[in-house]
């Protein structure tokens, strides 16, 4: 039922159909398979049928992030973080976040990141934050290309180091990335760790 249900969730060999995929989802789910249960959570919260349910969105995440699903780890952080249609809780975000982070989810890690630099749901700490910002940025997260190659780049918070920053930078502009093709083009300009 899971392959069925993500064949038409893609649409790939058939015409794209929510209601098709839910169908399919909702009978896996049913036999306490993991990732249709993060479907389903995915698909009340951005109401893809039509029937937006934070609540029931809700009650699938947590069913599958107890699975150990990353997926639904990292939504429910999302959602308890951002505070929509829930009351926001920073603490449960982070727990959320750190569990998919620990499982090698790179936008949790990302998060994780974030929440340790800024004290958030968790005590402020700027050597985890750059640790699970560089961990998402080689689990290859564009987002954090740019910010760990700046940080090393610039000294901010960490050592210098022009060649960790030439790398990061590089892998930004590979993703086409205006802000990491900029910064390397400085690094030319100023022949650092490159011939000027």
């Amino acid at each position: 039922y899971l392959l069925t249900g993500e064949i038409y969730y893609i649409g790939k060999g058939v015409e794209k159909n929510y209601y098709k995929a839910k169908e399919f989802f909702e009978k896996s789910a049913r036999n306490g398979n993991q990732y249709a249960e993060s479907y389903l959570g995915l698909f009340y919260e951005k109401g893809y049928t039509g029937e937006k349910d934070i609540q029931k969105a809700l009650y699938w995440y947590r069913k599958s992030a107890d699975k150990g699903n990353v997926f639904a780890q990292y939504s429910l952080g999302y959602i308890y973080f951002t505070g929509i249609e829930v009351e926001t809780d920073f603490e449960y975000a982070y727990k959320c976040y750190k569990e998919a982070a620990d499982q090698k989810f790179p936008p949790a890690q990302y998060a994780l990141s974030y929440l340790y630099k800024n004290g958030i749901g968790c005590e402020k700490n700027i050597f985890k934050a750059y640790y699970w910002l560089e961990a998402s940025a080689e689990n290859d997260f564009e987002d954090a290309f740019y910010i760990i190659g700046q940080s090393y780049l610039d000294g901010l918070n960490i050592d210098k180091d022009y060649k960790k920053a030439y790398y990061y930078l590089s892998k930004g502009v590979g993703k086409k990335d205006e802000n990491c093709l900029e910064s390397l083009g400085d690094m030319y300009y100023k022949g650092l760790h490159v011939k000027k």
